[in-house]
């Protein structure tokens, strides 16, 4: 007997350890389980966060350059003569002004080309606004709620314009009441403000976007002005700026006062801190932000963790299962030893959500095609003129003819695979020439036959406007040399290249000696040529991979890759002495001359940084002006 319930107790005890041993296992086992779903999770909302704020970043790069490429246009300086810089506002009523207005020629004739251009550029509205902040001409001059007649005047973003300064803005449009970001550039003539020429966004028409995912965007005061669930649009996160504000304040610019909070609090599991709650929804998320400064948004993505709950619940049968079999096993052998098993719970990884979003350009085409079987049954007029060739020419010939011979497999792929989505491809005109276009094609079947609708656009113009745009964000516009954001972008790249395939790399920090004297004495005319002609010297003595930058008014940085300091130095002699004997011709009197001190330094260790070489050569330099300036000095080191 003494036998029996000595083994008993052991029994017992075994199964005691086996279910405190399982119970540990298990919570590990699914501390597991949770942790890799958040992580998973997590990266997968920072990487749409990411590709959403990219995508938002795009289409308002496009739409932010608008203003810019209008405000030396000749019609929109005659237009804004007409009124010259005064900043009273007319004292006519709205509605007499915009009679008037449009009346007039030459406001009329800028209306319809901010028409054309609103239609072309995809904005939703063009407008130009005098110096006193009347809007005089607008895409939308024959709609009832254009803006001609209306006054701009308290909006932040003309203020900032009167400043100098492009201006951005989130507001509530004033006729349209149609929520928009404003992109505004000032039109300056002979060093006065005459006004400036607007570009708006419509919101509602950005929400593509965000269409495919759980996401929403802050403007800088901390409002939602854009959702994917619209409920959230008008709330305002906790804290923010908007709370500040005074009620005039939120009127001006939302035309309401009341912004309700969105409540985001921590989910409540201690050992999953990143998991949050919004609006006491039943299943927890992780939250992605992504900041755009330079329009003030930011976009926030939500990652959703429905089986977070039912992982929970399903702890107690992991633990429930091994603990029954162990604890049957061990009363089956009596208390024997029993071999653990391993329990492999097949579990799927988490599927991979479908790609972020997919942006569609959804605005009009200029040309439409209705094709099948490979040949053309029908185009409208507009494609006639893309292609250069009568409707006859075009009607019941095969697509191929007009597609270009490199583009042609992809757009038979597009076609074959009945693909409905944009792409680019070059066409061909009836007199040989190529349009770059783009076109977007769904297929229907009529009958049994597949038929393809397909619409088509020019997008030449646009694409040359991109080109454009890119260049005069990284080129210094005076010099030719790269700006100080893009020589630092390329600087950042050639010292990490210098470190991983153990390369020298050298730099100078390079000023004109007694710059501002040249300018006081000459003007700054003068000065302007001094540059010119500093960076025209430096590219002719340089390297074709050594890059230039304007740094400052006549600071340059020079970066030199595989340049150890010894080869430097003597460069940087060249180059000052080619300084030393260049002109620059002035009228009626002896050519200018001009030195530069410059200062030197290479990368010692590959624990260098950017700023540390900036320092170093900035401190050379000061010691060459020490010494007498139109000298090279090396940096100690």
């Amino acid at each position: 007997m003494r036998s029996f319930y000595t083994k008993m107790l052991v029994v017992i005890t075994l199964i005691s350890l086996w279910c405190i041993a399982t119970w540990f296992i298990s919570g590990s086992y699914y501390n597991s389980l949770i942790t890799e779903q958040i992580r998973q999770e997590t990266q997968l909302t920072h990487d749409r966060a990411q590709d959403l704020a990219d995508s938002i970043r795009r289409n308002l790069n496009y739409l932010g350059g608008i203003p810019g490429f209008f405000v030396h246009a000749v019609r929109v300086n005659k237009a804004l003569s007409l009124f010259g810089p005064g900043t009273i506002p007319s004292k006519l009523s709205p509605e007499t002004k915009k009679l008037r207005w449009t009346a007039d020629p030459v406001l009329k004739d800028l209306d319809q080309t901010l028409a054309i251009a609103s239609t072309s550029f995809h904005a939703d509205l063009i407008h130009v606004v005098n110096a006193a902040g009347d809007s005089i001409a607008a895409s939308n001059w024959n709609t009832p709620d254009t803006t001609i007649g209306t006054n701009y005047a308290e909006r932040e973003y003309f203020r900032m314009n009167k400043n100098g300064q492009p201006g951005l803005q989130y507001a509530i449009g004033k006729t349209t009441h149609i929520p928009g970001l404003f992109f505004s550039a000032p039109v300056i003539v002979n060093g006065q403000f005459m006004g400036t020429v607007v570009t708006k966004a419509d919101v509602p028409n950005l929400t593509f976007l965000i269409k495919q995912t759980d996401s929403y965007v802050t403007d800088k005061n901390g409002v939602i002005i854009l959702a994917h669930d619209k409920d959230k649009e008008m709330l305002s996160l906790a804290g923010s700026p908007v709370s500040r504000m005074s009620t005039a304040q939120k009127m001006a610019i939302y035309q309401r006062d009341g912004f309700p909070e969105l409540h985001i609090t921590p989910w409540g599991e201690n050992e999953f801190p990143s998991l949050l709650s919004i609006q006491g929804e039943n299943s927890p998320l992780v939250i992605a932000a992504k900041e755009l400064p330079e329009y003030g948004l930011t976009v926030y993505v939500e990652g959703d963790l429905p089986t977070f709950v039912d992982l929970k619940r399903e702890r107690m049968l992991y633990f429930l299962f091994p603990a029954t079999l162990g604890s049957l096993l061990i009363l089956f052998a009596f208390g024997g030893l029993i071999h653990m098993r391993s329990i492999n719970i097949a579990r799927k990884n988490l599927l991979e959500s479908e790609r972020r979003f997919k942006i569609l350009s959804a605005g009009a085409f200029e040309g439409i095609a209705i094709t099948s079987q490979g040949k053309f049954l029908d185009v409208n007029n507009q494609l006639t003129q893309i292609l250069g060739c009568e409707q006859n020419e075009i009607v019941g010939q095969p697509i191929m003819r007009f597609i270009a011979p490199e583009d042609q497999d992809k757009v038979m792929a597009n076609i074959r695979d009945g693909i409905e989505s944009n792409i680019e491809h070059e066409m061909l005109r009836k007199d040989g020439s190529r349009v770059l276009v783009e076109s977007h094609g769904q297929t229907i079947v009529q009958g049994g036959i597949p038929i393809r609708l397909t619409a088509i656009r020019d997008i030449t113009e646009r694409k040359l406007f991109e080109i454009e745009l890119k260049r005069q964000a990284h080129i210094d516009h005076l010099t030719g040399v790269s700006n100080r954001g893009y020589f630092m972008v390329q600087a950042e790249q050639e010292l990490s290249r210098a470190v991983r395939y153990d390369k020298p790399l050298s730099l100078y920090m390079l000023d004109i000696d007694f710059f501002k004297k040249v300018n006081d004495s000459y003007g700054h005319k003068i000065g302007d040529l001094v540059l010119i002609k500093l960076a025209e010297i430096c590219r002719q003595t340089l390297r074709e991979v050594d890059i230039i930058g304007r740094v400052g008014g006549e600071e340059f940085v020079i970066l030199l890759p595989e340049t150890d300091l010894v080869e430097a130095t003597e460069v940087a002699e060249r180059l000052r002495e080619a300084i030393a004997k260049s002109r620059v011709p002035l009228e009626g009197g002896l050519p200018l001359h001009f030195t530069v001190s410059i200062g030197v330094t290479s990368m010692v260790s590959k624990d260098d940084n950017m700023d540390v070489l900036l320092n170093l050569a900035d401190k050379a330099l000061y010691g060459a002006k020490e010494k007498g300036r139109n000298r090279v000095c090396v940096a100690k080191q």
